[in-house]
């Protein structure tokens, strides 16, 4: 053992030797060489550095995207940005299990939610737990995320640090009782309701118009002659 550890130290310091006694034969080249590579050098590290940061700002638009229209993930910027998941984080895999898991679930009905068979309050009970779920798997996704971009978040507070005001909400359903009134309508499927609760009125007017009807229903009764008048004509 001790004899093949000398060998090798010495076939070390002969290698070192004739390596040191080249480039100090040979400086000037080496120095030329240098000189001609290092701006192809440095022009490929900053390439890939710039490649590197741009591709971590495509995740990071993502990632804000989503934490932005958290409350709102029926809107087009948030399908958008989970869309975008596989093509920009691609190669992360805690990042795409994570959504892959989401997306599954959201592709997956509600069981018995819409069941007319099913009584209102199991398949109210049943959209609620399906809406908790897809919620933890929303959040999980989030964490992942937020560690590949370097902004890491713990579930805690990526559950409680939506600010989604009440008066916003109130809109967003507005409208989307609005949005499906106008489709009943516009496809038959419901009436437009025509009914009139009121019109101005003239009190005078409608006195005089009760009036009117009273003497013309005396005539027609003949509880009243019609009285005629006859001239002669000069």
């Amino acid at each position: 053992m001790e004899i093949y550890l000398g060998s090798f130290w010495q076939w070390m310091t002969n290698f070192w030797f004739i390596i040191t006694t080249w480039l100090t034969a040979n400086n000037g080249i080496v120095t030329v060489v240098a000189i001609l590579l290092a701006p192809i050098i440095a022009l490929r590290v900053q390439t890939r550095l710039d490649a590197a940061k741009e591709k971590r700002q495509r995740k990071l638009i993502i990632f804000k995207t989503l934490i932005a229209t958290y409350a709102t993930r029926v809107s087009a910027d948030h399908i958008q940005a989970l869309n975008m998941i596989n093509i920009e984080f691609y190669g992360t895999q805690s990042v795409l299990s994570s959504w892959r898991l989401y997306q599954q679930h959201l592709t997956t009905p509600a069981p018995k939610a819409n069941d007319a068979s099913t009584p209102v309050e199991e398949r109210e009970k049943a959209a609620q737990q399906w809406l908790e779920t897809g919620n933890d798997l929303f959040i999980n996704l989030l964490v992942d995320m937020s560690n590949e971009v370097g902004f890491p978040f713990d579930k805690p507070t990526l559950s409680k640090g939506i600010y989604y005001p009440i008066a916003q909400e109130k809109i967003e359903v507005e409208n989307k009782i609005l949005r499906e009134g106008l489709l009943k309508i516009i496809c038959n499927r419901e009436p437009l309701s025509m009914n009139v609760t009121g019109f101005p009125i003239n009190q005078d007017t409608l006195d005089k118009q009760n009036k009117l009807q009273d003497s013309l229903l005396d005539y027609y009764d003949g509880k009243k002659s019609v009285k005629v008048t006859i001239e002669e004509k000069k």
